[in-house]
């Protein structure tokens, strides 16, 4: 669907999943799982560059 033929629910639906994965992306903390395995958190201050970007 061509953006300009978006209606204002569906742009609602855009606009409320990109702030959902914005929040899951900026909430995670680095954590250490099994085994020693490392899972780092994101740099919020990058995240923050590139969206505004």
């Amino acid at each position: 669907m061509p953006w300009g033929r978006t209606d204002p629910f569906d742009a609602a639906v855009v606009e409320a999943v990109e702030e959902a994965v914005l929040n899951a992306l900026t909430a995670a903390r680095e954590t250490t799982g099994r085994n020693g395995h490392r899972s780092p958190a994101l740099p919020v201050d990058r995240v923050v560059g590139l969206v505004t970007a």
